[in-house]
């Protein structure tokens, strides 16, 4: 499998921290740093994910469930 963790590594630091806005609800933030120094900015786990994925090329595996995600 071309696109496998054993076959493609990435590295990246990434920085979460919840942000209180004053008369709202707190919301969560982040950001990715990559090792050549591009930076780019999320505020939920599914533009973490998003983020991840366009920065390293990956794609989601194929799951039935969410018991796939721990098998061995």
């Amino acid at each position: 499998m071309e696109n496998s963790p054993e076959n493609h590594r990435t590295l990246f630091v990434i920085s979460i921290w919840a942000e209180m806005i004053p008369g709202k609800q707190s919301a969560w933030r982040g950001s990715i740093r990559t090792i050549d120094g591009q930076r780019m900015s999320f505020n939920s786990l599914a533009g973490l994910n998003r983020k991840l994925r366009e920065l390293s090329g990956w794609h989601d595996p194929p799951i039935d469930s969410i018991d796939d995600l721990f098998s061995e």
